[in-house]
């Protein structure tokens, strides 16, 4: 860090394939740690149990990472107007209250995590695998119905939530896609993979998503979204 906050985007942990006080309990060094960074932590579609906990001073007593937990908010650094939000608002496979296609998805995934021992296998999120064939059934359904492709539908329903908002720029996470649309979109991408990625915010405005490299070091990570 140089001198600067952090803003998790939702999904710190699959609280959907977890036990919740496990989790926090197990995690607490780590916990503390962000806690002493961060700025403000947005609920994502694997954060929905808390959604109805925000602001509840009772709860944060479990830990004060509580506190800092949101919903989608808008904020001006340098001039311009950010949106910060998870993503899963417009995604309709899983921005419901109640249990969806993502929430079950998560669950046969965390079986599957479990009987490999471990969350990715061939370099690749066990998960995303998984949503990948569902996402390749789905897209060959919405061809033969001749319903939109489901990427630029994210991202046509995040832009429309940057204009909701009044924003300059959105930045979001939940696909797991990282890089930007010119200089008013980004995805934060996923900082717990083979590429770990953010998107970095400096005081003037200027935004870009970057990536942790095996050195240890911070490099621009550039890939245009479509």
């Amino acid at each position: 860090m140089q001198n600067g906050k952090i803003i998790i985007l939702g999904d710190l942990f699959e609280w959907w394939q977890t036990n919740l006080s496990a989790t926090i309990r197990h995690n607490k060094s780590l916990l503390n740690k962000l806690t002493n960074q961060l700025y403000s932590y947005v609920i994502g579609n694997h954060d929905s149990a808390f959604k109805f906990l925000i602001n509840n001073r009772d709860f944060s007593q479990i830990h004060r990472i509580f506190n800092y937990m949101s919903h989608a908010f808008a904020m001006e650094i340098g001039g311009r107007r950010f949106l910060f939000m998870h993503g899963h608002e417009v995604d309709s496979y899983c921005n419901s209250d109640n249990p969806g296609v993502g929430e079950i998805t998560a669950i046969v995934s965390g079986l599957l995590e479990d009987r490999n021992e471990s969350p990715s296998k061939d370099g690749k999120f066990i998960e995303d695998k998984f949503l990948g064939v569902l996402e390749k059934i789905s897209s060959r359904y919405r061809m033969i119905t001749r319903q939109s492709d489901r990427t630029p539908e994210m991202i046509a329903g995040v832009e429309k939530r940057r204009a909701l908002f009044d924003a300059d720029v959105v930045v979001y996470g939940h696909t797991h896609i990282p890089g930007n649309v010119r200089d008013f979109h980004y995805n934060a991408g996923c900082w717990s993979g083979d590429v770990d990625t953010y998107v970095k915010i400096d005081d003037d405005g200027t935004a870009k998503v970057c990536e942790w490299t095996k050195e240890s070091k911070e490099a621009e990570y550039i890939r245009e979204l479509r």
